[in-house]
């Protein structure tokens, strides 16, 4: 018992003796908590990940979002429309239809929440600004339809790379349709129409305005992209003002076509003559009434003519000449067409030769081969040009809110390290006094 007591009362002076002592210093915090070195390591490192967790998932995820920028080149596409002129509106991007099959379209996206994400308006696309400086030299800013922002709230998929690839899949959409409607483009419809003609001479103009429609979306397309060589089946290349060339070589510039009508005309030949005759009337009459328009036309241009320059016969008026002229031409061609109604019903039903069907189907095969060229070479260039384009190449480009992983990381360390300096000098503290209790 004295003993006892005697060390009791050796323990009570020492610490008295340590309240009488300086504070206690950074070698001797570290000693100790050296002594508590498991307690440290293991609350710093058990403290530091769940830190990091809730930090991440409480903080971070809730607060981020994620930024792209996306740039559209279909045809109409910054003037809102798609290529066949139906409306592009760009805000049916994030509607809850368009969210919704790009969610069905990957199993990967399943546990992305669209409903709340729209209710919750976590998803928008906006118009992105974009300067330019205009002919004159002043700096500009556009909000073209064809370039966009679209931002969502980060706390709705579970990765960045699921982030990533949901926008790629989402900004493929307008693509996609775009590419749709440039394969639905129907080049041979005038061909079509062709085929099931009651007379000649309407089965010759719409192989005519065919011709037409081949050359002009030629010229279209090399206008717009350029004289763009299409590689073929062979994997050759051919450009599109070669294919052009080929189909204007091939009917002389469209006159091979017009030739028949002129055959049409002078030999008075019928494809059908009671359905003819039904329309004779008609045609003649409507072919009068362009004259007598044409006519009148033209009486008043000479009259202003004369009270522009008098009776001077030497003025030129270019402006007033030409149009004068364009309407005799017409007339001239009206009239032709009359004379050879009326020869055709004089003469009656006149069959075309062996020969001229002959030469008119052949020309219909040819035009219908050029017009599938057409088609395939058409659809090539609007697909090659139809292109999706990122502000950044990783898509994601901008991380807005919360922290990053790094910052996140290095917070969760320091108070992992504080943390457990605490519980170490604690405990490190208490294996001492034990030892001096001993």
């Amino acid at each position: 018992m004295e003993d006892n007591k005697e060390k009791q009362q050796v323990v009570l002076m020492n610490d008295i003796n340590d309240e009488e002592k300086p504070a206690v210093t950074f070698g001797e915090i570290c000693h100790k908590i050296w002594k508590g070195k498991i307690p440290f390591l293991v609350t710093t490192g058990a403290s530091a990940l769940v830190i990091l967790l809730c930090t991440h998932y409480l903080y971070s995820k809730p607060a981020r979002t994620y930024t792209a920028c996306v740039h559209y080149t279909f045809n109409g596409a910054s003037s809102e429309t798609y290529p066949d002129g139906s409306v592009f509106d760009y805000l049916n991007l994030v509607s809850y239809s368009t969210l919704n099959t790009v969610k069905s379209s990957d199993s990967s996206f399943s546990n992305i929440d669209v409903d709340k994400m729209v209710n919750k308006n976590a998803i928008t696309v906006e118009r992105t600004a974009v300067d330019y400086t205009t002919s004159t030299g002043v700096s500009a800013t556009s909000y073209a339809a064809n370039y966009l922002t679209v931002t969502a709230k980060a706390s709705y998929f579970n990765s960045d790379t699921q982030a990533t690839k949901f926008f790629t899949a989402l900004f493929s959409v307008p693509q996609a349709k775009a590419n749709s409607i440039y394969e639905s483009f129907n080049y041979a419809s005038n061909l079509n129409n062709s085929k099931t003609a009651a007379q000649y001479d309407t089965q010759i103009s719409l192989l005519s305005s065919q011709y037409s429609v081949l050359i002009g979306t030629y010229q279209s397309l090399i206008s717009s992209y350029g004289d763009a060589l299409v590689v073929l089946s062979d994997s050759s290349t051919e450009s599109l003002s070669s294919f052009m060339n080929d189909v204007s070589a091939f009917f002389t510039s469209g006159s091979k076509i017009t030739d028949l009508q002129k055959i049409v005309n002078a030999k008075g030949y019928v494809k059908n003559y009671d359905a003819f005759l039904l329309e004779a009337s008609s045609k003649v009459s409507a072919y009068e009434n362009s004259i007598t328009l044409n006519e009148a036309t033209i009486e008043k241009l000479k009259k202003d003519f004369t009270d522009l320059h008098g009776t001077n016969t030497n003025i030129e008026n270019s402006a007033i000449e030409s149009k004068i002229a364009e309407l005799e031409s017409q007339n001239a061609s009206y009239r032709e067409a009359i004379d050879a109604i009326n020869r055709q019903i004089t003469n009656g039903s006149t069959a075309a030769p062996q020969t001229f069907t002959d030469l008119l189907s052949s020309y219909t095969t040819q035009l219908q081969t050029y017009t599938d060229v057409l088609s395939s070479n058409a659809t090539k260039v609007y697909e090659a040009n139809n292109m999706v384009s990122y502000d950044n190449p990783n898509v994601v480009g901008e991380y807005k809110g919360g922290l990053n992983i790094g910052a996140e990381i290095g917070i969760s360390v320091i108070a992992g390290l504080l943390l457990g300096s605490i519980v170490g000098y604690i405990v490190g503290n208490n294996k001492e006094k034990t030892a001096k209790l001993e």
